[in-house]
């Protein structure tokens, strides 16, 4: 098997090198260019005093955040998550044999109804029905048969 010399390996690579380079692969990126105008010390204080008077060190997050929060604090939305979870949680209970969440009762709904429509609906209500031990409720009366 033939081999090549190493100058004939060199060709095809030199080659691809001059193709590259003129293709634009091997420019340097915009941002390693030197400023146009160079930034002075009295710049730079400026700009660290300004950023220390506005932002505030947190521990907790462990980095610089803005003392007047922006117009899109979460804080707002974390509180009201915090109390629908909370009034979720007080009404519903965990079923472990479902395995899910169960309301502890429903709630009673209470009448819009004033005393004087209130004592006219169970007028009504009690011509209509009656009670049934056996059944252990409300029953509907049949309508009479009417004769012919």
């Amino acid at each position: 098997m033939p081999t090549r010399s190493g100058a004939s390996r060199l060709i095809p690579l030199s080659a691809a090198m001059i193709v590259a380079l003129s293709s634009g692969l091997f420019t340097p990126p915009a941002d390693a260019q030197a400023p146009s105008s160079p930034v002075t010390r009295s710049q730079i204080r400026v700009e660290t005093g300004e950023f220390l008077r506005t932002h505030q060190w947190n521990e907790t997050e462990g980095r610089w955040l803005p003392e007047d929060p922006p117009a899109g604090d979460p804080a707002p939305l974390r509180a009201e998550a915090r109390e629908k979870l909370h009034q979720f949680l007080r009404e519903n209970r965990w079923d472990e044999r479902r395995g899910r969440f169960v309301p502890l009762k429903p709630q009673r709904r209470l009448s819009t109804l004033n005393r004087d429509q209130a004592r006219a609906e169970t007028r009504a209500f009690l011509q209509n029905h009656h009670w049934d031990d056996v059944a252990g409720g409300w029953v509907l009366d049949e309508p009479a048969q009417r004769k012919k």
